[in-house]
């Protein structure tokens, strides 16, 4: 008890004392996706699982960004290779992405109680602006200023996954390559940075079959502030899910899953701006669906961060 009491002083005291703001990220998807950002997380559950997830972000805010997430994930029976496929839309204004993606991770045996997943991501980003969408006072002024500006690009990422049965830490890259998205001239119009997570966590177990999973995660992404992020998730007998997340400087939020017809999870959550703009928007809304194909739930596992 004394063990895990230091790890959680520690959790806490880490998240506390270095927090630096950074614009708002989805946190549902660290929960609910985690394999859009670390592909280590291929293969999680043993056996094959499919979720689908509607994301939508500042409700009422015109332009606001909509995502849609599409996954599968397998793990092979010799518990050493997990595969994944990731799909997902996401828009915001006029600028629309697209991506597809292969996931794969491999299981190694450090020793009797530790094991690293190395996971590797392949995948194609379609990024589009539809100048359609915008009101531009001068249009001569810009090229294509009617029309839509598409660009295909190559997605590589990798990560990497060490765990035991209730300790975590995660590290990943969604792609190493810096993308400029250009027009028909060879005009910088946009650009997709290179970014880098990190997350540790730890499971506590007590009476009653509870479950607490106290999580601290890093964004970094060069120039713009370094970005904590705080979860804490809490799960009753695998039939009942819930946590809450902040950055605590910009956004806040929760979830609540449940289990149903023994294959079934469902789960909602809910995020909200810390700042002024949450005047001018609804906050965020996600909702998922997940089919887990298995006879019975207690022939598998689960590694101890991805609970969907």
């Amino acid at each position: 008890m004394i063990k895990k009491y230091l790890v959680l002083i520690l959790l806490t005291s880490f998240i506390t004392n270095s927090l630096k703001a950074q614009s708002d990220i989805k946190l549902s998807v660290q929960t609910f996706q985690p394999m859009v950002i670390n592909p280590a997380y291929a293969g999680s559950y043993e056996g094959l699982a499919i979720s689908a997830m509607h994301s939508s972000q500042w409700t009422g805010f015109e332009g606001a960004p909509k995502t849609l997430f599409l996954t599968a994930n397998y793990r092979f029976p010799n518990d050493k290779v997990g595969t994944g496929l990731s799909i997902y839309k996401d828009e915001i204004g006029p600028v629309s992405e697209f991506n597809l993606e292969g996931n794969y991770s491999y299981n190694i045996e450090l020793n009797d109680e530790f094991r690293v997943a190395l996971g590797l991501k392949v995948g194609l980003n379609n990024f589009t602006i539809d100048f359609n969408k915008l009101n531009i006072e001068n249009p001569g002024e810009i090229h294509n200023s009617e029309g839509n500006v598409s660009q295909l690009s190559p997605v590589i990422g990798a990560g990497m996954y060490l765990y035991n049965e209730n300790l975590f830490f995660g590290l990943s890259t969604p792609t190493f390559i810096k993308t400029k998205y250009l027009d028909s001239n060879k005009t910088n119009i946009a650009k997709k940075n290179i970014y880098l997570y990190s997350n540790i966590g730890y499971q506590f177990k007590f009476e009653n079959e509870v479950n607490l999973i106290p999580i601290v995660q890093y964004r970094y992404t060069a120039n713009a502030p370094s970005n904590f992020v705080f979860m804490t998730n809490v799960e009753w007998r695998d039939l009942l899910f819930g946590g809450l997340n902040t950055d605590f400087n910009s956004s806040i939020g929760g979830f609540v899953g449940v289990r149903f017809l023994q294959n079934f999870k469902a789960a909602y959550s809910y995020e909200s701006s810390l700042n002024n703009f949450s005047q001018y928007n609804g906050g965020g809304h996600s909702f998922l669906l997940t089919y887990e194909f298995s006879t019975d739930k207690y022939h598998y596992e689960r590694r101890s961060f991805n609970r969907f």
